[in-house]
């Protein structure tokens, strides 16, 4: 796509889309910039004989939202969505941090995982520590530490949904009550705190 001064840039270098596989993504600064890159999506499919799929098109504003913009690809309006999904990344939810929605949908998951984990205790008894640190680690630690190595952690808020979850299993697997300390939590299972986790995750992310 040919460069624009409305182009999105990181380090001082333009990016104005992001391509895995088949899925594509279009960025852009302002609805004019977004519009002239999709012409030129379009331009280069017909050339190159590949038909863009309109119906899976949709568009996110990120940010403060100015009234909604018209874009159009291939003739066809531009649907715009409040969340969607990219790349196993979930984008907007209405919030001004593009992945917020992120945390809060794979907290639910990890919620849920660890119910079923427990549920199974029903029929086998209590899981033994050892048995239910593979079980997290497998199941639930999975969903805690989605995107991190794409999604540095700037803020408190959606961690802490992430660290409820954690701490939730964690006082579920050594039968403590809902005030218990924290740090028996860790001591006890050898397992990272999320937060530390995560942060982990993203270090090793950026030595690669």
């Amino acid at each position: 796509l040919p460069l624009r001064d409305d182009d999105i840039t990181l380090c001082g270098q333009p990016v104005s889309h992001l391509e895995h596989a088949d899925d594509v993504l279009i960025m852009s600064t302002t609805p004019e910039g977004l519009q002239a890159h999709l012409e030129g999506l379009a331009a280069w499919a017909a050339l190159s004989f590949v038909r863009v799929n309109t119906s899976k098109t949709w568009a996110y504003l990120a940010g403060v939202p100015h009234g909604e913009p018209f874009v159009f690809l291939n003739g066809d309006h531009v649907t715009f969505k409040e969340c969607a999904t990219y790349v196993g990344m979930t984008l907007g939810g209405g919030d001004r941090r593009l992945f917020r929605a992120h945390y809060t949908e794979q907290a639910k998951k990890a919620r849920r995982t660890a119910a079923v984990c427990f549920a199974v205790e029903g029929l086998t008894g209590a899981l033994p520590i050892d048995i239910a640190r593979k079980v997290y680690k497998a199941r639930v630690e999975s969903h805690l530490i989605s995107g991190a190595d794409v999604s540095p952690d700037a803020t408190d808020e959606p961690v802490n949904e992430l660290e409820t979850q954690q701490v939730y299993f964690l006082r579920r697997l050594l039968g403590l009550g809902t005030r218990s300390m924290l740090t028996p939590l860790y001591s006890e299972t050898d397992i990272l705190p999320i937060r530390y986790r995560r942060a982990d995750i993203a270090l090793r992310y950026l030595e690669y």
